[in-house]
């Protein structure tokens, strides 16, 4: 599974999940899944913009950068005083 992460592309190998994350993937039907960080203006940690799909594709060079892209947009648009995370409802 394609997963992004620390500036660079690279492959999830899902033999290093853990059991109760193959199982939740494996519930979802989840075969390909990418990541990018969102970071704020400042350079903090915010969340993660992620995708997934039910069937096995190959990701292409122009997907992974407008993902990438997007990531960094997000993370320039947050407030300068937004919470690093908020509490699930």
């Amino acid at each position: 599974m394609p997963v992004r992460g620390r500036g660079r592309s690279e492959l999830h190998d899902r033999r290093a999940e853990t059991v109760s994350e193959q199982q939740r993937a494996r519930l979802l039907e989840i075969r390909t899944f990418i990541s990018y960080p969102v970071f704020t203006a400042e350079g903090r940690f915010f969340g993660t913009l992620c995708g997934a799909s039910k069937e096995q594709i190959e990701i292409q060079q122009e997907i992974l950068e407008l993902m990438r892209e997007c990531a960094r947009l997000i993370g320039q648009r947050l407030r300068r005083d937004a919470p690093a995370s908020t509490p699930a409802p």
